[in-house]
């Protein structure tokens, strides 16, 4: 669990495992567009780092079509990050891709004119650039399908594209 002070998104927190997760894609449908597509920031950042067969459909624009299946994948994933890597010290770091400079441009921005899920998407962007430029090839290799399901999920991958 993280906190968010006036300095940052979450600087204090504790380690809590969950006893249920919970998800009703029903609840989701029936949120307002934006927020429902801010959501997709996370949706995007499994697909890129665990779900290829995920991150192919979010680039084609045809996840949508089975909610429940996205979100059980989703959960899934980050199960499985959680259980072999509990103190976040290890593999389990992979689940703040997106989050180090989503978060810094959310602070940039007061928390006001970006929200967390395009944060997050533009970030994610900025970190396979980054990949790109210290010669990590998985992620450079990803930059345009990042973009690419950023664009069909409706977030900006730029802050131009805000």
């Amino acid at each position: 669990t993280g906190v968010d002070l006036p300095f940052g998104k979450n600087l204090v927190g504790a380690f809590h495992q969950p006893f249920a997760v919970a998800a009703d894609p029903q609840a989701l449908k029936s949120l307002p567009e934006h927020f429902f597509r801010h959501g997709m920031g996370e949706v995007i950042k499994y697909g890129c780092i665990d779900d290829a067969p995920l991150f192919k459909a979010l680039e084609a624009g045809t996840t949508l079509q089975d909610l429940e299946d996205v979100l059980a994948r989703c959960v899934r994933s980050k199960i499985r990050f959680v259980e072999e890597d509990t103190r976040d010290i290890g593999l389990r770091m992979i689940l703040n891709f997106g989050h180090t400079f989503g978060h810094a441009l959310e602070k940039l921005h007061n928390f006001q004119e970006l929200s967390h899920g395009e944060a997050v998407g533009i970030g994610m962007v900025m970190a396979c650039q980054v990949g790109c430029s210290t010669a990590a090839i998985g992620m450079a290799a990803r930059i345009p399908e990042t973009k690419n399901c950023a664009h069909a999920s409706a977030i900006p991958s730029t802050l131009e594209a805000k």
